[in-house]
């Protein structure tokens, strides 16, 4: 009789909660999931806040700017943890409230605030752009000690809007020349 009431207890199955379409031994009429819901909480339903409301908790409106409170990466910007991947907060609330981020392209702070992740100040734009669009670089000076002026700087087409320093390529180039020259006199 004890075995026929175990049998009879973990059938296998479709879960009948609603919307549940799991098939494996259920517990009164239910999967793994939802029987042990009403065992801890009384209820089928998931006692866990939407997605929606746990981003919504980390977020500080105000007039202009939505500061992220939740974690943030040294430079700043917001991490949020969907349940399936850890996501930066700016991308995935422009990803929920705009649509997907196209193919290439990355999100730009249009307000400056690497914090905030109010949908209206983020757009999609190119890494050049975004980086041309971060503000005048810090640095005066390379490396070697050239002064970043208008006639020194050469901004590289493939790096995404990166500075080099005229002279030190010149001077690069002229020590390549050198030594291809001597080897070819070597042979």
């Amino acid at each position: 009789m004890d075995i026929q009431r175990t049998a009879s207890r973990n059938r296998i199955g479709q879960c009948e909660a609603e919307g549940c379409e799991r098939i494996e031994g259920l517990r009164r009429g239910w999967c793994a999931t939802h029987y042990t819901r009403w065992a801890r909480h009384g209820s089928l339903e998931d006692p866990r806040p939407s997605l929606s409301a746990r981003f919504a908790s980390k977020v500080d409106k105000t007039n202009e700017c939505w500061n992220w409170t939740g974690a943030k990466s040294p430079d700043g910007y917001g991490n949020f943890w969907d349940g399936e991947r850890s996501w930066l907060a700016h991308r995935w609330s422009y990803t929920r409230h705009v649509g997907p981020i196209p193919d290439g392209l990355t999100i730009d702070h249009l307000c400056r605030n690497r914090a905030c992740v109010n949908p209206q100040h983020l757009e999609p734009v190119s890494q050049a752009e975004n980086t041309a669009r971060g503000g005048p670089a810090t640095k005066t000076h390379c490396v070697n000690g050239h002064a970043y002026t208008p006639e020194n700087t050469y901004l590289r087409k493939s790096g995404g809007g990166r500075r080099d320093c005229r002279a030190c390529r010149q001077e690069r180039s002229a020590r390549q020349y050198a030594k291809t020259k001597q080897m070819k006199g070597q042979s």
